[in-house]
């Protein structure tokens, strides 16, 4: 599910430029009570909007490619982000190797420029390292 992420791993080669940590006041949950049943039994449900996910602890780190920026955001699961990252601005970073290391697990929000399309659908399943999330668009 969305919030069992505990390894992630570098989504495309390139030059690691900036990997910024953001502290919260206060952690809260990234879903209500109602969500969280909801993933137990295979729903979908939208994590973007919540308070959570704008708000809590993070780490972010930003990937330079030739098709533009690729930026991997962890997102605390509420509890506090505890983190172990493997990667430092300035690294050279490649494609699959392990970025991070979430010991409660979280959200792993990946953003990408335009020149991709993604290659996954809302409710599918993301196995790091493994599926490929979106092409670049040549």
């Amino acid at each position: 599910g969305p919030l069992d992420a505990h390894y992630t791993y570098q989504p495309v080669a390139g030059t690691v430029t900036q990997v910024t940590h953001r502290a919260a006041v206060l952690n809260v949950p990234l879903l209500g009570a109602g969500a969280a049943a909801g993933f137990l039994t295979g729903r979908a449900s939208d994590l973007l909007g919540g308070r959570g996910t704008l708000e809590n602890e993070r780490l972010s780190s930003v990937t330079v490619t030739p098709f533009g920026n690729v930026t991997v955001t962890l997102v605390a699961p509420g509890a506090g982000l505890r983190v172990t990252s493997y990667q430092q601005a300035g690294d050279e970073g490649r494609a699959g190797f392990k970025a991070a290391f979430l010991e409660e697990g979280g959200l792993v929000l990946l953003h990408l420029p335009g020149a991709f399309t993604p290659s996954v659908g809302v409710g599918e399943r993301v196995l790091g390292a493994q599926t490929v999330a979106a092409r670049a668009d040549n």
